[in-house]
């Protein structure tokens, strides 16, 4: 994805393509109780049909939904949650 960022300007139906299949897959992952905690553009990838592959799971984390919070600040700056970054 990252690559294609620095190509310029992508068509408005590319970027509404790009970001549906971003909220079907984070969706997905959620269903499963996996949170990834470090979405960010380096993160994503897309296949030779233009279609939109999440990866880097290393700081993902499961079952944590009955919990009000994680532990400790994980991600990449720039890209955390304000409320991560806060500690709110």
């Amino acid at each position: 994805m990252q690559m294609i960022l620095r190509k310029g300007n992508l068509p408005m139906a590319r970027i509404m393509f790009y970001t549906a299949e971003m909220v079907v897959a984070v969706q997905f992952l959620h269903s499963k109780g996996i949170i990834h905690r470090d979405l960010k553009p380096d993160n994503v990838l897309v296949d030779r049909y233009g279609h939109i592959k999440i990866c880097d799971f290393g700081l993902a984390a499961e079952n944590i939904f009955d919990q009000t919070r994680t532990n400790g600040v994980i991600g990449t700056p720039g890209y955390r949650a304000p409320e991560v970054t806060t500690n709110i």
